[in-house]
């Protein structure tokens, strides 16, 4: 899902900031290291390495950007951003209903991994919890989970390791709290495909619960309108990129950015909202050449006042050492249809 949404935004934006996937080995016991106990760790690093590939021509062209969360190197900055957090979710739904398919993605993951287990533990599980069962019948349940495995291009064919911890799942990405840190510090905006980092967004990190200013209003509508290709091979993405067909799109959303930090006046905007709808009309008659069967919609906030935290301005001021720090003015939330969005990273 990580790649989808970043090479989507690629339509909207020139560059785009992901958090490293890789865990930081030093920071974690040595019985959740990577490096001292590798077998844990397999699917993740598999994972993260078909990311890395799948990604690696737009890193190496400069639209992505694969940095590290500082609170992996940065005991503080980690504890600190944990306690805002923590008073965030106080009291709070942590996942917003709409994030249900994420968790589908992994508890299928952990169907996989429980079936990983050697035939004799996983004929023993079941035996344990279909104690009436015979030997025949648990061994062709065995036998099928196994062939359901071998279908999945993306799951481990070796059983998994029989150590006391298992197999570890996980998805790194950048938490609210880091998100505004580095949008604020590098003059970037957020993106999420997250129902619950935007909702939180906006209840945490706006003075008026992510109202948006009556003069921007017309920009939001007519961002609603842009469906960008989400299912496109990377190949044909690459050709996209370099043929400029998105080129119109992101040039009229550099100025829309733009001009909302600047606080232009409202004629101005209007006008850039017809510019929007014109350069996405122009870049759908461009991409229908492409072998596309899904897209995304993109919403857009530009909340009165943008987005900030004050505890991400401590963390600026004392880790970023920045000395001028504003408001992010804008977050662009990926909305996928249930067609383009994948059960499988």
């Amino acid at each position: 899902m990580a790649g989808v949404v970043v090479v989507s935004m690629l339509s909207f934006f020139d560059e785009i900031v992901i958090a490293n996937p890789f865990m930081n080995p030093a920071i974690v016991r040595p019985e959740f290291n990577p490096i001292q106990s590798p077998d844990s760790h397999k699917v993740n690093t598999i994972e993260n390495v078909l990311l890395m590939l799948s990604l690696w021509p737009f890193i190496e062209y400069g639209m992505v950007h694969v940095v590290p969360d500082i609170g992996d190197y940065n005991f503080e900055f980690a504890q600190t951003s944990m306690q805002a957090a923590e008073a965030r979710v106080n009291g709070a739904d942590i996942v917003a209903k709409e994030d249900y398919p994420h968790l589908a993605q992994l508890r299928y993951k952990s169907l996989i991994a429980i079936n990983r287990m050697p035939e004799g533990a996983l004929a023993s599980h079941f035996k344990s919890e279909r104690p009436t069962s015979s030997a025949d019948e648990i061994a062709e349940i065995v036998s099928k989970i196994k062939e359901t495995i071998a279908q999945d291009p993306y799951a481990l064919l070796q059983p998994a390791s029989e150590g006391k911890y298992g197999n570890f799942l996980f998805q790194k990405g950048f938490a609210l709290e880091s998100g505004i840190f580095f949008a604020a510090l590098t003059g970037a905006v957020l993106y999420t495909d997250y129902h619950s980092l935007w909702q939180h967004a906006h209840r945490h990190a706006t003075e008026h619960l992510g109202q948006t200013a009556r003069d921007i209003r017309p920009v939001v509508e007519a961002c609603q309108s842009v469906a960008i290709p989400v299912d496109l091979g990377l190949e044909a993405i690459r050709e996209a990129m370099e043929s400029g067909m998105f080129e119109p799109l992101r040039a009229v959303m550099r100025e829309i950015v733009s001009s909302a930090r600047q606080h232009l006046d409202s004629s101005w905007m209007s006008e850039l909202a017809v510019q929007l709808e014109k350069a996405s009309e122009t870049t759908k008659i461009e991409s229908a050449t492409l072998a596309s069967s899904a897209s995304a919609r993109v919403l857009v906030s530009f909340p009165i006042g943008g987005f900030h935290r004050a505890a991400i301005w401590r963390h600026l001021l004392t880790f970023g050492q920045a000395h001028h720090i504003e408001p992010i003015p804008a977050a662009f939330f990926v909305k996928f249809t249930a067609s383009a969005t994948p059960l499988v990273p």
